[in-house]
């Protein structure tokens, strides 16, 4: 089925979105496909195998204005495995797998490009080159590759084959991209789509307004840190804490604040720590703005959207400078060479909470840099990623 389109007629796409454990690979893969414009396109949600590690009522909520979108576009929307978290993980996996192959079988004749959102096993690959399909995919890191110590996964290596395969592969940073061709992908099918911002969510919000909403404290600074907890974060995490430990010896007005969707905290924690778990998402702005400074400790980074969100809601950042990060922060933060050193941490730290002028400075200019990372301009790229593969 085809339907004519003045402006975007080409070929029609069959999205495959597999919902990860990340929340921000769900709204990055959520947002593109909301701003998706083509004459026809299918979209099947592969719903997890287990619920325990995902917000059920965020995502069922997301999903149904998804579902609501303007009809620029006619999208049929296919969920695939509801109800499965009922049965053992095993049955549930394997009957999630054989729903998942009929479905395609019945709709993967309408797609003439295939978007994966996530790599799945390659005998995918060999039915739809058969098919003479044009195969999109998308690759958010590889780090179990950068830190196998840290996340081993035997598996992921079946990843970089899909993505070798794929005719076309969007990687969600210029240092993604790097790290594909350093194994092997070949560069002229990557095509770099940087993850956006919600400028009207995440905005400036005067701090005291911020802080009466959330209930926080007046008259402390706030250091504050959203995200996961997994190993990549909580290793430089306990460099943070230790340099936050030692600030409060000379600055005993200094809160932090860890949130996040994190079960537990390993480390031994001080009475000034708060820790805030699954804050919703329309409050996220006002954490954001409460907050005098976002700290940010990781190994490494696919992108990185905390910080990007917090530089949107004008609060100065202080990251790692690995991986992908500068490309995030440019020049509107502050920088720690080695995300293990305690030492650095404090004195970046300190030195932030002192200079009223510098937090002032760099709040302006994170505001503006935010503005760049568009999802309108992003969904663009990616219409231009179809496009090109319509006509060959």
């Amino acid at each position: 089925m085809k339907m004519d389109c003045k402006h975007y007629n080409y070929s029609d796409i069959v999205v495959v979105f597999s919902l990860p454990a990340s929340a921000g690979i769900f709204y990055y893969n959520l947002e593109l496909l909301r701003r998706i414009k083509a004459s026809y396109i299918k979209i099947m949600i592969v719903l997890p195998s287990r619920w325990e590690h995902y917000a059920l009522r965020l995502i069922l909520r997301e999903i149904k204005t998804l579902m609501g979108m303007p009809r620029k576009t006619s999208r049929d929307i296919i969920l695939v495995g509801a109800g499965l978290p009922k049965l053992p993980r095993i049955f549930s996996i394997g009957f999630r797998e054989f729903l998942l192959f009929y479905n395609f079988l019945q709709i993967g004749t309408y797609g003439d490009i295939i978007h994966f959102t996530w790599p799945r096993r390659n005998y995918w690959l060999k039915i739809l080159k058969g098919l003479d399909k044009k195969i999109v995919s998308v690759s958010y890191d590889i780090i179990p590759l950068k830190l196998p110590e840290l996340h081993p996964w035997p598996r992921f290596k079946r990843n970089v084959d899909f993505w070798k395969k794929s005719d076309a592969i969007i990687a969600i940073s210029e240092n993604t991209k790097k790290d594909l061709i350093s194994l092997g992908v070949n560069d002229e099918k990557i095509f770099v789509i940087y993850p956006g911002v919600d400028m009207q969510l995440f905005r400036p919000i005067p701090k005291d307004v911020a802080r009466k909403e959330l209930r926080l404290p007046l008259d402390k600074k706030i250091l504050l840190y959203i995200g996961s907890l997994e190993p990549k974060r909580a290793i430089p995490m306990k460099a943070l804490i230790q340099a936050y430990k030692s600030l409060l010896e000379k600055h005993k007005d200094v809160v932090l604040i860890l949130a996040g969707p994190f079960k537990y905290v390993h480390e031994k924690l001080t009475d000034n720590i708060i820790v805030l778990r699954n804050v919703p998402r329309e409050k996220l702005p006002f954490l954001y703005a409460s907050a005098d400074v976002f700290v940010f400790p990781t190994l490494y980074e696919g992108f990185g959207i905390p910080p990007l969100e917090a530089m949107a809601c004008g609060t100065p950042v202080i990251a790692p400078s690995n991986s992908s990060l500068p490309e995030v922060i440019g020049d509107t933060g502050i920088y720690v060479e080695n995300p293990l050193d305690a030492k650095a941490w404090y004195e970046s730290i300190k030195m932030l909470l002192e200079d009223e002028d510098l937090r002032s400075y760099l709040s302006k200019k994170s505001v503006a840099r935010a503005k760049i990372f568009s999802w309108d301009r992003s969904a663009e790229v990616l219409r231009e990623v179809y496009e090109i593969f319509s006509e060959r």
